[in-house]
């Protein structure tokens, strides 16, 4: 395939350079960054996809990526570090453009694009180096577009990125002023200062749940890699569930969990089909994942982005996985649990306690990451909002991939678009081998769908 890169003025503009820190949540999702890479895994980066049933103007997408970075400057920062800067922040480097890349595909298959896609992903990408939100606009042969936002998690949650595809939108073709951008303010910080007490009985209810989710280990799908596994490539693969089929297993689901999302249902089955494949292989004593959940805070209107997530853990033993539907309860019952006691808080706040001691931080992180995830995972509802249209072409679907690293090896998304349910899983194929994740995902489908029934 032919590359060629579309960016980059080297001329920094005369006005004064402000720094934006990390606020909390974000410090905490840096250490997740540095473990991974520290690892030998790319960082915690995340992509989203939206297929595209022609073909975008480049001169105008390249212009509203523009008036995007004038509304949201941090897209072009670097990140410093101590001993750079007093904490971590995103150094803001103004004039500069954001990171867009075109490539012509040789093929207009799915395939071709996931295998570019995954490429990106498994490269290495350095928020002191490389912006912290770049874009690539993939050509195919048959005359269509596939538009790639590649973001930190660091920066901004999966949640963001609709409100920048808007934004991408509301500018392409038009000559919209973007708003001068707005004094950026620690979000979370101030959340947390609401909380004086709760926040610090949370966070010892946080950190003793912790220990018990390391007690004995987690069940993965993958295996532990050696020093000497060679380049950690990722690889992905994608599922759909089409609008009968989705219809049918939300109505046959919501009544079971007793929540409005599919997510615990979906995660039980992901739990059991894990179990059945690894069988008495077992490497750990329980299951566990982490669920985002939203924080409540306040956006201010132009406040920039930031992650205003905390990642709650939840956790279920083996001997529980037998009855698909008392997975469900006991898993929502389990995420309950966790936001009536405050653990969100506790999150938050235990994420503020290690920004002091950043060695601590990255080892707890690192131990966390090895131990305590069967795999990474997350369901965003529905995408639906971004829209019919986007920069003057019809958008066919849309999701998202996330990273894997070992021993879990594999991250499955799932979203909602025009009423089928996508599945996506990003996988490390010297970890999880090819063969065993299209075991996983048939069998994951085949429950959900008897499910249904």
């Amino acid at each position: 395939m032919k590359g060629r890169r579309v960016s980059g003025r080297d001329t920094v503009a005369s006005e004064t350079i402000r720094d934006r820190p990390l606020n909390v949540d974000d410090c905490m999702l840096l250490s997740v960054d540095r473990a991974l890479r520290r690892l030998g895994f790319p960082g915690f980066e995340t992509q989203t996809l939206i297929w595209l049933a022609r073909r975008v103007s480049v001169p105008d997408l390249r212009k509203a990526l523009a008036s995007l970075v004038q509304e949201f400057p941090t897209m072009t920062s670097r990140l410093l570090e101590p001993p750079q800067a007093a904490r971590p922040c995103w150094r803001l480097r103004p004039g500069r453009d954001c990171t867009f890349t075109q490539t012509e595909l040789i093929s207009s298959n799915t395939e071709c694009v996931l295998s570019h896609a995954s490429r990106l992903l498994s490269t290495l990408c350095d928020p002191t180096e490389n912006d912290p939100i770049r874009f690539h606009l993939l050509s195919r042969p048959n005359g269509k577009d596939v538009f790639v936002v590649h973001f930190n998690h660091a920066l901004m949650d999966h949640n963001q990125v609709l409100g920048v595809l808007r934004s991408i939108d509301r500018y392409f073709g038009t000559d919209t002023a973007p708003p001068p951008p707005a004094t950026s303010t620690d979000l979370v910080r101030g959340y947390l200062r609401r909380f004086s007490r709760q926040r610090k009985r949370a966070a010892i209810r946080v950190a003793n749940q912790w220990r018990r989710l390391l007690r004995g280990g987690s069940v993965t799908l993958g295996k532990e890699l050696g020093q000497n596994s060679g380049e950690k490539v990722l690889a992905l693969a994608v599922r759909q569930l089409n609008a009968e089929q989705t219809a049918a297993l939300e109505k046959s689901l919501h009544r079971i969990g007793g929540m409005p999302s599919l997510s615990m249902a979906m995660l039980g089955s992901a739990f059991r089909v894990i179990q059945r494949l690894v069988g008495n292989s077992a490497n750990g004593k329980h299951f566990c994942t982490g669920i985002g959940v939203e924080l409540g805070v306040n956006r201010a209107k132009g406040v920039g982005l930031q992650n205003l997530t905390s990642m709650v853990p939840v956790k279920i033993s083996p001997e529980y996985l037998a009855d698909p539907d008392e997975v469900t309860r006991i898993l929502a019952g389990e995420i309950r649990n966790r936001l009536a006691t405050e653990m969100d808080l506790g999150i938050v706040a235990g994420s503020a306690l290690l920004n002091r001691w950043p060695w601590q931080a990255n080892w707890f992180v690192e131990i966390l990451l090895r131990y305590a995830v069967s795999l990474w995972y997350g369901y965003f509802g529905s995408m639906d909002s971004v829209g019919e249209r986007f920069c003057g072409a019809a958008v066919e679907q849309i999701f998202s991939v996330g990273p894997a690293w070992a021993p879990a090896g594999l991250t499955l998304l799932v979203n909602k678009f025009h009423g089928c349910l996508h599945f996506q899983a990003t996988y490390l194929p010297a970890s999880v081998p090819e063969p065993l994740l299209q075991q996983f995902l048939d069998g994951l489908l085949d429950e959900l769908i008897q499910r249904s029934a």
